[in-house]
C-alpha cells in the first residue's frame, strides 16, 4: 500500500492540477492570464451540443457570464478590459438569436417560446447595463451604450419573431 499511494498521488496530480487550473480559469476576467482557457472551455461545451434550443440557452448563459464580468471589471476599475467583455457579450446574444432562427426551421412553436424567454432575459440585461453605465468613465460609456443598444434591438427582433411565429 505505501508504494501504491505515491503512484496514485503522482498520477492524480496532473489531472488534479488541470482541474484546479480550469477551476481558477472559471473565475477569470478579460485581461487575466487564464481567461482564454475559460472561453476555450465554453467553446468546447458548446461544441458538444447540437440541439439549437440548448445552444441558444448556452449562448444566453454565456452572455450573462460576460455581463457579470463587465460588472466585476467596473468594480475593479479595469475599464480597458470592458470592450472585450462587451464584444463577447454582444456576440453571444447574436449567436443565441441565430440558434433560435435555426430552431424555427424545425420547431416554430418552441422557437417562439424561446424567443420570448430570450426577450425577457435581454430586457434584464439591458437594465443591468444601464445601471452600470453611470459608474464608468465617460470614455467607456460608448462601449456599454453599444451593448445596451444591442440588447434592446435584439429584444425587439426577438419579440417580432415571436409575434410572427405565433400568428402562423
Amino acid at each position: 500500500l505505501p508504494t501504491i499511494t505515491p503512484l496514485f498521488v503522482a498520477g492524480g496530480l496532473p489531472v488534479g492540477g488541470a482541474g484546479l487550473t480550469a477551476f481558477a480559469a472559471n473565475s477569470g476576467l478579460p485581461g487575466d492570464a487564464l481567461y482564454s482557457l475559460k472561453t476555450s472551455i465554453e467553446s468546447a461545451r458548446l461544441g458538444m451540443v447540437s440541439d439549437p434550443a440548448a445552444q441558444a440557452r448556452m449562448f444566453l448563459d454565456f452572455a450573462g457570464k460576460r455581463l457579470t464580468e463587465i460588472q466585476s471589471l467596473i468594480q475593479q476599475g479595469r475599464y480597458a478590459d470592458i470592450a472585450q467583455a462587451t464584444a463577447e457579450f454582444e456576440d453571444y446574444i447574436r449567436q443565441a438569436l441565430s440558434a433560435v432562427q435555426t430552431l424555427a426551421q424545425s420547431d416554430p412553436a418552441q422557437a417562439a417560446s424561446l424567443n420570448l424567454e430570450i426577450s425577457n432575459t435581454l430586457v434584464n440585461y439591458s437594465a443591468a447595463l444601464t445601471q452600470m453605465l453611470a459608474s464608468v468613465p465617460t470614455e467607456v460609456q460608448p462601449v456599454l451604450q453599444s451593448a445596451i443598444t444591442s440588447t434592446q434591438s435584439s429584444s425587439d427582433t426577438s419579440d417580432d419573431s415571436s409575434n410572427t411565429n405565433d400568428d402562423s
